[in-house]
């Protein structure tokens, strides 16, 4: 689980970079 929400948080960083 811990591993998922580190996953989300990567992924949530890299689209507001695309943003």
């Amino acid at each position: 689980m811990k591993s998922l929400n580190k996953s989300v948080s990567l992924w949530s960083t890299l689209l507001e970079f695309l943003s």
